[in-house]
């Protein structure tokens, strides 16, 4: 029998027979920190021309980390004063989540959401806003990735109408 170690902040395990050997296999080790990863970050994003953000915060029942309307005015680093092309409200996990596992951050993001997923579904199918999480992830070294439970996915699934990943790699390379 060979057995493979459960990792400490693991969910559950199960076992499998391959060749007569039986393996006890971790099915969640995601929660674990991933050593390749630099920092990482979940986001629920509402975009759109015609985005309230005052109104979102009221109908979501949720601060958010970012908002604008469309046409506010803004200072740039070279430009000068720009107005915004379009408007924006999220919520991010980057300060709130100390952690390089994209699992828990997730988690997180949908602990502050699952109670509005009524409240987001009437948002969604709008045809002048669009309802996103994104995957922030950058490496260390310029390579590797993230593993998300299925059933995290899932449930991230129920909370927008699509799910951007962002991998940013090492600018030593």
């Amino acid at each position: 029998m060979l057995c493979i170690r459960k990792p400490e902040n693991s969910l559950a395990t199960f076992s499998t027979t391959f060749r007569n050997m039986t393996i006890d296999i971790e099915k969640n080790f995601n929660l674990n920190e991933n050593t390749l990863c630099k920092r990482t970050n979940a986001t629920l994003r509402i975009i759109g021309p015609n985005i309230d953000p005052k109104e979102i915060t009221s109908v979501l029942g949720v601060e958010p980390s970012r908002a604008f309307s469309r046409g506010e005015e803004y200072q740039t680093k070279r430009s000068g004063i720009r107005k915004r092309p379009i408007g924006h409200w999220s919520v991010s996990t980057e300060k709130i989540v100390q952690s390089t596992s994209i699992e828990l951050h997730t988690l997180k993001l949908l602990e502050i959401f699952e109670h509005a997923r009524t409240a987001l579904k009437e948002l969604q199918g709008s045809e002048d806003r669009r309802i996103s999480v994104v995957l922030w992830w950058e490496g260390h070294e310029g390579h590797g990735g993230f593993t998300i439970s299925s059933d995290t996915f899932q449930r991230l699934s129920a909370v927008c109408e699509d799910i951007d990943f962002h991998f940013i790699g090492s600018e030593s390379l």
